[in-house]
């Protein structure tokens, strides 16, 4: 018995070092109604218990530049969805192939779903989450057919 508290007092350090070090933000799952959208992830930033991490990526055009993009008709709601709650979300919508690199939408979202444009074309999305420990990016192409 006393070998068994030994051997969990020894191993309890590495456990909470472990427990700290997940190193990235919770990732988002993106839907318009029961699809699930793949995004790439980009530039984050996030703060454990023992360490910080920051990565750095592309701008988000040139993440996803070469990816498939989504299709989505009209108007669709898109729907971001995380195990907890964000301090702030925000996204920014760019034309795909457009020959300026300024966006054409950024806005704060006041809760966890976005409406998608009415005009045909292919778009570049950036979702940027803020979080108490860090923030993160990420990047998905839509097409509205």
């Amino acid at each position: 018995m006393k070998r068994r508290i030994a051997v969990l007092l020894a191993l309890l350090p590495l456990l909470l070092v472990l427990a700290g070090c997940t190193g990235k933000p919770p990732a988002p799952v993106l839907k318009i109604g029961k699809e699930t959208i793949p995004y790439e992830e980009g530039t984050y930033s996030w703060r454990s218990l023992n360490r910080s991490v920051v990565a750095d990526s592309p701008a988000p055009p040139q993440l996803v530049e070469r990816k498939k993009p989504s299709k989505a008709a009209p108007g669709s709601v898109l729907s971001i969805v995380y195990t907890g709650k964000p301090e702030q979300i925000q996204v920014t919508r760019w034309k795909r192939d457009a020959d300026s690199p300024v966006p054409l939408e950024e806005q704060i979202l006041d809760g966890h779903t976005f409406r998608l444009p009415d005009e045909k074309g292919t778009y570049v999305y950036s979702i940027r989450t803020e979080w108490k420990k860090g923030g993160g990016t990420y990047a998905f192409v839509i097409e509205i057919d």
